[in-house]
């Protein structure tokens, strides 16, 4: 009889063993144990995670790129223009609206004008003025017809979030 109870213990202890057994390993290739969906998941978050930070990377560095390719963009415009503006300047006074008659070349504390020459055939001269006001440049173009200045023709942002601008001139004779 005791041998029985032995053997009996032995075939019961068996019995949960391999019930523990089959929860971790497949007897057959029908599906997939807990442990290996576990694992898998487990696999596929560390992955998603991963994929989604360097994504998260990529998208934020594409941001600043654009956000400065366009500064850039409107920062070579703006010195393009304002080197077209200079290049054009011509030695003529004019006259204002109101019959002052104004320098070729005039600037004040923060603003600056010109007379400069036209492509346009309706104005074979330009008045341009360059404006300092609230952290941007601003340039202002005028028509001139018969040495007086005209109505407003363009009015234009050129650069934006300016924190200093400093201007230097040669006036012939004067020096600096």
């Amino acid at each position: 009889p005791i041998a029985k109870d032995a053997l009996l213990s032995m075939m019961n202890h068996k019995k949960i063993n391999s019930a523990k057994f089959s929860l971790l390993y497949r007897k057959n290739k029908a599906g997939f144990t807990l442990i290996e969906i576990l694992i898998a998941l487990f696999i596929f978050v560390i992955i998603a995670s991963i994929t989604s930070s360097v994504l998260h990377s990529i998208l934020t560095q594409y941001q600043d790129f654009q956000e400065n390719s366009i500064e850039l963009r409107q920062t070579t415009y703006g010195l393009a223009q304002l080197q077209k503006d200079l290049q054009a300047i011509i030695n003529q006074p004019v006259y204002s609206k109101e019959g002052k008659l104004l320098s070729a070349f005039e600037a004040s504390s923060g603003t600056f004008s010109f007379t400069a020459l036209s492509s346009s055939s309706a104005f074979p001269l330009f008045r341009i003025q360059y404006t300092i006001k609230n952290n941007q440049l601003i340039r202002q173009s005028f028509g001139v017809k018969r040495l007086m200045i005209g109505n407003l023709l363009e009015t234009e942002v050129l650069f934006k979030n300016l924190s200093h601008v400093e201007l230097s001139y040669l006036s012939y004779g004067q020096g600096f």
